[in-house]
């Protein structure tokens, strides 16, 4: 027996809950906005180190005087020179002694830097759901992730320095540095796809879905908010029925392609078809298909899911 998986995805209007959010435009900094002098700046020390977080902070922000420009530097600075570890260090001064964080000692680590620069920030703390296997439907009382709500010309933006960072690899044991600039200062919206906050103020949404619902949607990647992806039904987490996927993206899309992750090494590359606008197709997977499963794009993580059986 073989079943029929067809996901639904069209980029549109609304996403669910989260998606169905409208972004207020004043949130945001202009795009005119040139990230690469401060970047160029914060990557300039090297890995200079730093006797205190004050002497940090002053160094790498002097003679800046515009405050995304200041925060910039220090999140860029952070990526570079803090590790992820799960049993990496929370306090800041450990952090900038032995150069390894948790999640929330990245975001505490961050947020006591803006503080000796003169940029208003806030550690939020809440879930994030970056892995299939262990974020997908499962729930626990106690938060797994932590952020900042950060204050940038009189607007709070969301920015997640942990995720820019890199990527920690549980099965491997191993840590990937790769900067993903889509956790700086992320539209809320897309921000939601991935996170929740423990209070729901902190979302800078009108509307904040329940964690409950927020735990059975899929893994949305980078590429889904780079590409400028919607969807107009929303998407479930855990797949045992038949899904029809067909989308649309302003990424001119020349692959598509499935991989199991428990039972494939490569992709399994899909057929495309066009109807109007948008991309269709229809992808049978095998009954011993199951598990973990990955939608990628130009050959891009975009969306993760969880096949399984009804019993």
């Amino acid at each position: 027996m073989r079943f029929l998986i067809t996901i639904s995805l069209i980029f549109s209007v609304c996403l669910s809950e989260i998606v169905a959010q409208e972004e207020d435009s004043t949130k945001f900094l202009p795009t005119t906005v040139d990230y690469s002098r401060y970047d160029k700046i914060a990557l300039s020390f090297g890995d200079q180190k730093f006797a205190t977080m004050a002497d940090l902070a002053e160094t790498i922000t002097k003679d800046i005087d515009e405050d995304y420009g200041r925060y910039r530097i220090l999140f860029r600075w952070v990526a570079q020179n803090i590790v992820f570890h799960p049993k990496g260090e929370n306090k800041p001064e450990k952090v900038l002694k032995e150069g390894t964080a948790t999640s929330y000692g990245f975001a505490k680590f961050l947020a006591v830097l803006c503080d000796e620069a003169g940029v208003w920030a806030e550690v939020v703390e809440g879930y994030g759901k970056r892995y299939a296997i262990t974020d997908i439907n499962l729930f626990t009382e106690k938060t797994n992730h932590a952020w900042l709500k950060v204050e940038l010309e009189d607007s709070l933006y969301l920015s997640d320095i942990a995720w820019a960072a890199g990527k920690y690899n549980f099965k491997k044991k191993l840590y990937i540095r790769e900067f993903k600039d889509t956790y700086f200062i992320p539209n809320p919206v897309d921000f939601g796809l991935s996170h929740n906050a423990k209070d729901k103020k902190n979302s800078l949404l009108p509307k904040t879905p329940s964690v409950t619902k927020f735990i059975k949607t899929p893994i949305y990647y980078e590429s889904f908010i780079d590409f400028k992806i919607k969807v107009v039904e929303p998407l479930k987490g855990y797949v045992s029925k038949p899904v029809h996927f067909q989308f649309s993206s302003e990424e001119i899309i020349t692959s598509m392609q499935i991989i199991f992750n428990e039972s494939e090494s490569v992709p399994f590359t899909l057929a495309i078809k066009k109807a109007e606008d948008n991309y269709v197709f229809d992808y049978e997977f095998g009954e011993k298909e199951k598990g973990e499963f990955t939608i990628l794009l130009n050959e891009k993580e975009v969306l993760s899911f969880i096949k399984f059986e009804k019993k």
